[in-house]
């Protein structure tokens, strides 16, 4: 641990641990929401839904949501019955008369008193709260370093909200108070609604967190398994990681990449050339990596491992994964 006193070390998170929201922090209660499907469609059947669907694969263990992502925001998104506004990962809608809704997560007691009200250059307030789609256990555990080991970091990820709607004006507004926060000194990503959409929901929930979970599914109900066209999107979504990455990189820092939402970013960081190959990055999966009889399944698996071997350190959480990685 020493020898990250003098470093700088940017945690790259698909969630940064604070989120902003446009309109006051305490909006008038809003009128009764109702939940409709993401995007006013029904939302498609997951590979998990279609396993347990099946009594006659009791063999097949039981899956669970991922545990840090028990809030999926694009299952269901409660909308306000007097204006039904539905994004791409927006949390919860609220309508406040003419004005564009202002976005809420649910309450929470961690840093209530340090919340952030500000206003954008176009005058527009907004606030600075948790991020509820955060990963709680790594932002603990960075939270619980103290500063004397750790002097320097910078997150970088997305908010966690729709934000398609917000100006290049408010992004540099809202860059530059996410760079000053005192406790997450953060770097936003930004990413289009329905790239994120595609890249989260479909790929990340529907193909490659069932595999990771030995959850493989009856052909020929899903194609998008095998065939993994929102792949696409993942690859962009981690490039768009890469080059924001890039931009803020400086000599003597260490990269530290989380989770299976991020895995083609190590390998997006060496081969882009603007990173010095001495770098240390850094990877760590915190859900479970299958044997190879599972993993072989995906189409795309080639790319998936070629993107973690970028990193100089793969980490897992038991030696039997780490075992399953090396055998793959």
């Amino acid at each position: 641990m020493s020898t990250l006193r003098g470093q700088r070390v940017i945690i790259a998170s698909l969630f940064l641990p604070d989120s902003v929201y446009f309109g006051e922090s305490n909006p008038s209660t809003p009128a009764p929401a109702r939940l409709i499907p993401s995007f006013g469609q029904q939302q498609p059947k997951s590979i998990v839904d279609d396993l347990t669907d099946k009594q006659s694969r009791n063999a097949t263990p039981t899956v669970r949501s991922p545990a840090q992502e028990a809030v999926n925001p694009f299952a269901s998104l409660p909308v306000n019955q007097s204006r039904t506004r539905l994004t791409a990962h927006s949390f919860e809608t609220l309508s406040h008369g003419p004005s564009s809704p202002s976005l809420r997560r649910r309450s929470s007691s961690r840093h209530h008193s340090e919340r952030n009200r500000l206003a954008c250059a176009s005058g527009e307030p907004y606030h600075i709260e948790p991020n509820p789609h955060c990963n709680g256990g790594l932002k603990n555990a960075v939270d619980s370093v103290t500063s004397n080991k750790l002097k320097s970091k910078l997150w970088v990820g997305t908010l966690g909200t729709s934000t398609d709607t917000i100006n290049q004006n408010q992004r540099r507004d809202i860059d530059n108070s996410f760079a000053r926060l005192p406790y997450h000194p953060s770097l936003p990503v930004w990413v289009p609604d329905a790239e994120f959409q595609s890249c989260y929901a479909e790929f990340c929930h529907q193909v490659l967190w069932p595999c990771l979970h030995y959850a493989i599914p009856d052909a020929p109900k899903t194609k998008m398994f095998y065939e993994s066209a929102s792949f696409k999107q993942y690859v962009a979504v981690n490039q768009r990681f890469a080059d924001a990455i890039i931009a803020v990189h400086q000599e003597g820092d260490i990269i530290w990449i989380n989770d299976y939402h991020l895995m083609l970013l190590p390998s997006l960081l060496r081969s882009s050339g603007k990173i010095s190959p001495s770098t240390p990055i850094g990877f760590f999966m915190h859900v479970a990596f299958p044997s190879s009889e599972i993993f072989r399944c995906l189409s795309v698996r080639q790319d998936l491992l070629r993107g973690l071997l970028g990193a100089d350190l793969v980490g897992f959480q038991t030696a039997n994964y780490a075992r399953h990685f090396r055998q793959t």
